[in-house]
């Protein structure tokens, strides 16, 4: 797992730091791997994975608003939590879909606590899925799967990489897929949150591949709650 932490400011990069690694040696997490920068543009320069970022908002050049929209280019699931004294940032930073929004200075306990919904997510996204089919059998990272459709007797995969057929039905993959991060909108259809463009009474639609699923009216409400608590939101 790798951390990266955004600031112009080096007492808080070090104060940032010494909590993370705090946090870590607590809940006994010891594949994690911490790394400062001090611009937006240090940051974009950076050419390891981003899976949890901690980005300022108000920098000198770019800002984190424009550093957290272009890691979401080829980073769609990185996980950005901004911490920044501007509260009149926080629209954009929604827009963005950060999966937090801290002020500062940081609390310790609430800090810790938004990790934790953190590390949760990432594990979500990392968890490794089998799918099996007469023919072969596939493992996938539950990050790369945009939705599941169920056609006749066949559950259709539609992953980043491409489709894969499943043997298994769509009732058994409801209970096996990670429930935070996907959601059974139809009786033909489990969605991937991580895809979501956007949503109606009728329809969700995906930025990948353009693709598009049905949402019953008697499941709409509960799949818009699930998406909100998914995007996270003020804590």
């Amino acid at each position: 797992m790798r951390i990266l932490v955004c600031d112009d400011n080096q007492e808080i990069l070090n104060e940032m730091r010494e909590l993370l690694n705090e946090y870590f040696s607590f809940r006994h997490i010891r594949d994690s791997e911490i790394q400062c920068f001090s611009s937006g543009r240090d940051l974009l320069e950076d050419m390891g994975k981003k899976d949890i970022i901690f980005l300022d908002i108000e920098m000198p050049g770019m800002n984190g608003i424009r550093a957290g929209e272009n890691i979401k280019k080829d980073f769609k699931d990185a996980i950005i939590i901004v911490v920044t004294s501007y509260a009149e940032y926080l629209d954009e930073a929604m827009r963005l879909q950060v999966f937090r929004f801290l002020s500062k200075p940081v609390e310790k306990e609430r800090l810790f606590r938004n990790l934790d919904d953190a590390v949760e997510m990432y594990n979500q996204l990392s968890a490794r899925i089998l799918i099996e089919n007469r023919k072969e059998t596939y493992t996938v990272e539950s990050r790369n799967i945009i939705m599941l459709e169920a056609v006749g007797k066949r559950v259709l995969f539609y992953t980043t990489s491409g489709l894969i057929e499943s043997t298994q039905s769509l009732d058994y993959w409801e209970k096996e897929l990670p429930a935070g991060s996907f959601f059974r909108t139809h009786r033909s259809y489990i969605v991937s949150m991580n895809y979501i463009e956007s949503f109606n009474h009728s329809i969700v639609r995906f930025f990948a591949q353009k693709l598009e699923a049905y949402v019953t009216k008697r499941r709409y409400k509960e799949f818009k709650d699930a998406y909100t608590r998914y995007l996270g939101g003020v804590r």
